[in-house]
């Protein structure tokens, strides 16, 4: 049973992110049914040890200890080489999770990028308040998402201090999305102060359209 026991254990399935829920379930299926066996190895390796020390090999101790130091070596190996892969599928499923949050992110900054681009500042006072009210909002909704970046962020620190087998696209896909988000902070300023100089210019020129009327 080793060998098909040891395929299961080498295989690198981790490497691919499709269907890495399936594959993590199967993996703790697969580590039951080596727990299941550990009793099985156990029991024999003490048999054989007991038939060493009872002196009844019939001068093949030299044999029953080299067959038992294999198996043992064998067993030792299969453990380590399933507990490495169980780790590197846990590292895998997070590596998904952490893909998943920044395609969310990617596509809120996108739709935010286009409303913050808009060249609309208004044509009257009324028009000019309303896009204010609208930029406080879209400002509400830029400031509570800077605790999904934050996550985002450690959970891309929690993947590189793993020495993760993705570390570089990792690294690169927070990059780019935590620039975004500066970015998309500073666009937020910049349209917030030009609404807001429009909205001076407007309401000076109702003050003016107020006296005119007045004097005449």
């Amino acid at each position: 049973p080793s060998i098909p026991f040891f395929q299961v254990a080498q295989e690198e399935n981790y490497r691919d992110p499709t269907n890495i829920q399936q594959k993590h379930q199967k993996q703790q299926a697969f580590e039951a049914e080596l727990a299941a066996n550990a009793d099985r190895i156990a029991t024999l390796i003490t048999a054989g040890q007991n038939l060493i020390d009872g002196a009844k090999c019939a001068g093949g101790e030299d044999a029953v200890s080299a067959r038992l130091k294999a198996l043992n070596d064998q067993w030792e190996l299969l453990v380590k080489t399933t507990t490495e892969k169980s780790y590197r599928l846990k590292e895998a499923n997070k590596q998904k999770s952490f893909m998943a949050a920044v395609k969310d992110l990617e596509f809120w900054l996108g739709e935010v990028e286009i409303l913050l681009q808009s060249d609309d500042y208004g044509k009257d006072l009324a028009s000019i308040e309303n896009l204010l009210k609208k930029h406080q909002l879209l400002e509400a909704d830029i400031m509570a998402h800077q605790d999904r970046v934050q996550e985002m962020n450690q959970q891309a620190d929690s993947l590189l201090e793993r020495d993760q087998f993705a570390g570089q696209q990792i690294a690169e896909r927070r990059k780019v999305i935590a620039d975004r988000y500066e970015r998309v902070k500073e666009m937020a300023n910049v349209r917030r102060d030009k609404l807001n100089k429009a909205l001076n210019v407007h309401q000076f020129f109702r003050d003016i359209d107020d006296e005119e009327s007045w004097i005449k």
